[in-house]
């Protein structure tokens, strides 16, 4: 089946959040949005502050730009984690033998045995606050589904005459799953990315408003996080502007994802 174009809306989304992630990389944007201003605490959207200020009277709009970054950092670092790592074990379990298949399975079984949410705040709590222990925690948690994926498409391709022809030829077992089994993961792989990266997202703001995340560095579920407070003292905007902005690129991305894993 042809697929169908890209919406442009998403394409023009994704394209607006991906500037804001690289203009705060590259320090053109809120590069001291996170300093405390006095005087200025919870005040509400105006022409000087769009987004009105947050409860320590920083800038929601500039925490929010640099919350882009924070989410996209953490998506693509936790989705590669999870995805190399996954396609990975899940080639080698799926071409060899008996007892290696059995221990990564036994392995991916131990791992699924616990949720998913929980696994990753047990790693972030012993790696500590930050968005790479962040990004590692998340890709730690997540690659069994690929790795079951990898391995059952590697089993179904491992009998197929081109791994008959390499084994002929005299390749190693290395060799056959690096080079020609690995290419055959490629399209899985891109698929499980836009999947992974969409979750990597939102278990970030789950674990940032559970005060595990990225610690100092601003991030939608850090400002989330205050909504506890801010709430109750009619401060809405924090909250509402960091939701929509998730909302947003959430929506984009996992539009996408479905587009891939429909005619992948």
């Amino acid at each position: 089946m042809k697929r169908p174009p890209p919406c442009g809306w998403r394409l023009l989304l994704l394209a607006v959040y991906a500037l804001c992630a690289l203009a705060v990389w590259l320090g053109w944007l809120a590069g001291d949005s996170n300093l405390p201003q006095a005087g200025l605490e919870s005040m509400a959207p105006s022409a000087d502050a769009l987004l009105g200020t947050d409860h320590l009277g920083r800038d929601v709009l500039s925490l929010l730009i640099q919350g882009t970054r924070t989410a996209f950092t953490i998506g693509v670092l936790a989705a590669l984690i999870a995805i190399a790592g996954g396609a990975t074990l899940g080639a080698i379990g799926g071409y060899a033998g008996r007892r290696l298949d059995s221990a990564l399975l036994w392995l991916a079984g131990a791992f699924t045995a616990v949720p998913g949410i929980v696994l990753v705040l047990i790693v972030a709590f012993a790696l500590g606050a930050g968005v790479f222990q962040t990004a590692i925690a998340i890709g730690i948690g997540g690659w069994v589904g690929t790795y079951r994926l990898a391995r059952a498409e590697v089993m179904r391709l491992r009998n197929q005459a081109f791994i008959e022809a390499a084994k002929l030829a005299g390749c190693s077992s290395w060799r056959i799953v690096w080079h020609h089994l690995g290419p055959n993961l490629m399209p899985l792989c891109r698929t499980q990315f836009s999947l992974y990266f969409v979750y990597a997202i939102k278990v970030e703001v789950v674990v940032s408003f559970l005060g595990l995340g990225t610690g100092a560095l601003p991030s939608w579920g850090s400002i989330i996080a205050h909504a506890g407070t801010d709430l109750p003292n009619g401060v809405w905007w924090p909250m509402t502007a960091a939701t929509i902005a998730l909302a947003g690129l959430v929506l984009a991305l996992q539009s996408d994802a479905a587009v891939n894993g429909d005619h992948a």
